[in-house]
Order: structure tokens, then sequence, then C-alpha cells
């Protein structure tokens, strides 16, 4: 699979997802001091869970598994 969901209920507006995540998949919107995340790029992401890993507020969910195969470079 891939990053499935960013609580917006949960969603602080912290940008560390945005900042963390190695192909570019998230962004923010909303008013500057309201902003929150959201998954703008779903179909470059590679499951690897580091923005989940860094989320502090537990709001984003990666499924355990991406169907999709990854390039290995050779």
């Amino acid at each position: 699979m891939a990053v499935e969901v960013v609580s917006e209920k949960l969603c602080i507006g912290c940008n560390l997802c945005v900042r963390v995540c190695p192909v570019d998949v998230f962004r923010l919107q909303g008013p500057e001091k309201e902003q929150k995340a959201y998954i703008a790029y779903q179909e470059d992401c590679q499951s690897c869970f580091i923005c989940e890993e860094y989320c502090p507020t537990d709001a984003i969910y990666v499924a355990p598994e991406n169907p999709r195969p990854i390039p290995m470079p050779y």
C-alpha cells in the first residue's frame, strides 16, 4: 500500500512529515496558523514509514505493504 491517512483531527501542522519524506509526498494547506498536512502525491509513497515514525501526534497511517515494486539500482 502506501500512506493512507493523515488525520486532520490529530495533525498539528508541524511540517515534520513534509520535511522528512524522501519522495515529497506531503504538503500543508489551510490558513497560515491552522495549516494541516495532506497527502499530495500518494502514488509516490514507498511505504518507508519515516513520516509515521516522526509524526509527534500519530496523525499518519502508512499501510504495511506496498504492492508496487520499488526499483532497485543495479
